[in-house]
């Protein structure tokens, strides 16, 4: 029907395809901290800047009610509650797409291999693999990735001096004001959501709900390549980089990459700091973080108890 704007989800996502393939426009997605220092790879053409723009982190939007629905994002609300896990969303439609990874649906295959997703944007981004595209590059120090969360998770470690909005509590540091809105609620006392299974609180019911996981041994996301399954989908997605060989956290210093921004503060803190705050109250060795100071710990101790063993014979 000529003049009608609407364009189906199939050829939209084409559309997004060529745009990436070709460069012909840039495709944004939602990178905390700003998209100033978060540029396309192989961008050749004009950025689009919509009219509606987030005063929180800059990305802009065609219309005042997708803006008002990423808004969300930042200001922490989800009110649509998957009833299987308990993870909030903050639209329907996302929550749809999420309870796919339940009941097993995955409607969007990949014509290269046959490969099925439960959302057309988890689609998107696994066909890069095919297609080697990189298309979300940190300005900072050039290195590029296939999704801008994992740029996100690259800048936030990688590149940690940015972060302008300290806690007076803690001193810890946030690219986002909302970050750090969140981050506070951690020293607030109040936590009326007790679980009924041990001592612990929390302060959302969300919290106590994906908490009250461990009790019940529910593992509700499982690794679509290896079949692992995990209690939070945050641990799923961190445990995905395995299987794509990606290390979002690289060392400014000497270039060595991490899967997780924790592996990359202990290699600073050792490396090139020279700090080990840990130290064993037996034989005064130290350590750069607390696991390895742990580990310590049972090797003595199973030295230790062989050693009593031999002496006894």
């Amino acid at each position: 029907m000529p003049g009608c704007p609407f364009v189906p989800a199939g050829e939209r996502l084409a559309r997004v395809e060529e745009a990436v393939r070709g460069g012909s426009a840039r495709v944004e997605e939602a990178v905390p901290g700003g998209s100033a220092d978060a540029e396309p790879a192989r961008h050749r053409g004009p950025t689009v800047r919509w009219p509606f723009k987030c005063s929180e982190c800059g990305k802009s939007f065609r219309q005042s009610a997708t803006l008002t629905r990423h808004q969300l994002l930042h200001a922490s609300e989800r009110p649509y509650i998957c009833t299987t896990c308990s993870k909030g969303f903050c639209d329907h439609a996302a929550l749809a797409t999420h309870q796919r990874a339940h009941t097993g649906e995955r409607p969007f295959p990949c014509l290269a291999c046959g490969k099925a997703f439960t959302g057309s944007s988890a689609l998107l981004v696994h066909q890069r693999v095919h297609t080697g595209e990189r298309p979300y590059r940190c300005g900072k120090c050039g290195q590029s990735f296939r999704q801008s969360a994992h740029l996100a998770q690259h800048q936030q470690g990688a590149h940690a001096s940015q972060r302008p909005h300290a806690c007076a509590h803690c001193g810890k540091s946030f690219g986002l004001r909302s970050t750090l809105a969140r981050h506070l609620q951690t020293h607030s006392v109040e936590r009326p959501h007790a679980c009924p299974d041990c001592p612990r609180r929390f302060r959302q019911r969300a919290h106590l709900l994906r908490h009250r996981l461990a009790h019940t041994g529910e593992r509700p996301f499982p690794c679509p390549v290896c079949g692992k399954a995990f209690a939070l989908s945050a641990t799923l997605l961190r445990h995905q980089l395995v299987h794509t060989g990606e290390r979002p956290y690289r060392c400014g210093e000497c270039g060595r990459s991490y899967t997780q921004s924790s592996y990359l503060r202990q290699h600073q803190r050792s490396a090139h700091a020279g700090q080990r705050p840990h130290t064993c109250p037996d034989c005064g060795r130290a350590f750069a973080d607390r696991a390895n100071l742990l580990r310590h710990h049972f090797c003595s101790a199973l030295t230790l108890s062989n050693n009593l063993t031999i002496s006894s014979i």
